[in-house]
């Protein structure tokens, strides 16, 4: 069924390369509504009018990237499908798409990378969450070349406001281990899982709760 919906939503984005279009799938059926975004050949808006009509509160938010667009979901994307709790999905018209669920956790091994929604510190998020019931912001850059031209991560600027302190080397379950590669210092992270742990990035800043 998703791959019909994908693909009906591909041929509106080929049919319109030069602005996003928008809508919601609901009842096995794609939408549409007008994007309001004054900007529509970067970014949508759905009118909270149109979501509050629908008969059904189970729906999927739907958009295109127009070809210039990011393949995948964007951080605002993914802050969209959190604060809405729905699923948001995005397909361009070259056949890339992308699709995140809030309400669905993946299992921790054999995830697919998402730049924004599945990678390393949102599995250190799903982690935190769900075997202690620590929830993380989202510290995640405005555009891939981030990774790289901003150092330190946004998380390693904020993680004493979040009750992180560094410590020596890694002591227990829950410690994180962070990248100090200058140029990207702090935006790559694991965690120890076991009291023994098999550490995949080497790094001098080591935080814990």
């Amino acid at each position: 069924m998703l791959k019909k919906f994908i693909e009906q939503i591909q041929q509106m984005a080929i049919a319109s390369p030069a602005a996003e279009r928008c809508g919601v799938i609901v009842d096995g059926e794609v939408i549409e509504f007008r994007n309001q975004d004054e900007s529509p050949e970067t970014n949508f808006i759905i009118s909270a009018r149109d979501l509050v009509g629908l008969h059904s509160n189970d729906f999927t938010i739907w958009h295109t990237h127009t070809p210039q667009g990011f393949h995948e979901l964007t951080p605002a994307d993914v802050a969209i499908a959190k604060f809405i709790k729905r699923p948001v999905l995005m397909v361009r018209g070259d056949g890339a798409w992308d699709l995140y669920d809030p309400l669905i956790t993946k299992p921790y091994l054999g995830r697919t990378w998402r730049t924004y929604h599945r990678n390393c510190y949102s599995l250190m998020q799903d982690w935190y969450k769900q075997e202690w019931g620590v929830v993380l912001p989202d510290f995640y850059p405005n555009t891939p070349d981030e990774f790289t031209t901003i150092s330190p991560s946004l998380f390693l600027k904020n993680l004493e406001l979040y009750g992180f302190r560094q410590v020596a080397e890694p002591e227990k379950v829950g410690d994180v281990i962070l990248t100090n590669e200058a140029h990207a210092q702090g935006w790559h992270c694991s965690i120890v899982t076991k009291t023994t742990p098999m550490i995949v990035c080497l790094s001098q800043w080591i935080q814990r709760p």
